[in-house]
């Protein structure tokens, strides 16, 4: 969930049944999924959003560079 992170700083006040909450998960899983898969926690930390950036950044320039 991309929302790993601001749910470690709030704490429990996000609800996790908040329909905007189910749309964010269901259009980010699909590309985080498979990282959490190949990326171990550091230490309760889901790095899986920061990499997916990072990896998409790199798509987009690949992909800029050959038009």
């Amino acid at each position: 969930m991309i929302l790993s992170w601001v749910i470690l700083f709030m704490g429990p006040r996000i609800d996790p049944g908040n329909p905007l909450i189910q749309a964010l998960n269901q259009i980010t899983d699909p590309i985080l999924l498979p990282l959490r898969q190949i990326i171990p926690t550091f230490g309760g930390l889901d790095l899986s959003p920061m990499i997916a950036i990072f990896l998409l950044y790199i798509i987009l320039e690949a992909v800029q560079s050959l038009a």
